[in-house]
């Protein structure tokens, strides 16, 4: 009888405690307002990191053309599946309002 393998577990998903954190963070490195962050992330998401919607995900609810434009500018992965990661999504939305493109969420970006 073959040994079952254990099935990974899954990384589940920041609080509202984290996302405050990684907010306040991407915030003091791109020299945007924290609160601006995360009005955003509640507008576009729900602050549901899991959040599709069509052809957007994430947070911030990014297209696939947006996360690869923002992030080969910032030098990183480009993956779009990263949308989905809490963590790279505040530091590229954070990015995105660092350069003056928050006209990419134009219903939540007041």
């Amino acid at each position: 009888m073959p040994t079952p393998k254990p099935s990974p577990t899954p990384t589940p998903d920041p609080g509202a405690n984290d996302i405050y954190g990684l907010t306040e963070q991407a915030s003091g490195k791109y020299g945007v307002d924290a609160g601006k962050l995360r009005h955003i992330a509640q507008c576009e998401s729900g602050f549901n990191p899991q959040s599709v919607h069509l052809n957007y995900a994430g947070l911030y609810q990014f297209s696939p053309g947006a996360w690869k434009k923002y992030r080969n500018l910032m030098g990183k992965d480009a993956n779009p599946d990263l949308r989905l990661n809490a963590e790279a999504a505040i530091e590229t939305a954070a990015y995105v309002l660092s350069v003056n493109q928050a006209y990419i969420w134009p219903n939540c970006a007041r």
